[in-house]
């Protein structure tokens, strides 16, 4: 008898990665390309990534504290002096 509800083919199990982001849905959601997403990586001035094989994830928590560092240091634009 077949079973229907064998999991093997319903895709790979997501629940292991779902507090990650892979790096073409970061860019996505961030408005930029997956080249710059690479550029900052090889630059270290993005968020922290891993590599799984081909892939490359996000931690979503890792983000998360990379924009509100970027929101803090972010500096306020000199007065012009006459």
């Amino acid at each position: 008898m077949l079973d229907t509800q064998d999991s093997r083919h319903e895709g790979p199990d997501m629940g292991l990665l779902e507090d990650w982001i892979s790096r073409h849905d970061l860019a996505i959601s961030l408005g930029v390309s997956e080249d710059t997403l690479w550029r900052w990586d090889m630059r270290r001035t993005g968020p922290q990534s891993i590599k799984l094989g081909r892939k490359v994830y996000y931690r979503r928590s890792t983000v998360r504290s990379w924009l509100e560092a970027r929101e803090q240091t972010r500096k306020t634009p000199s007065r012009s002096r006459r």
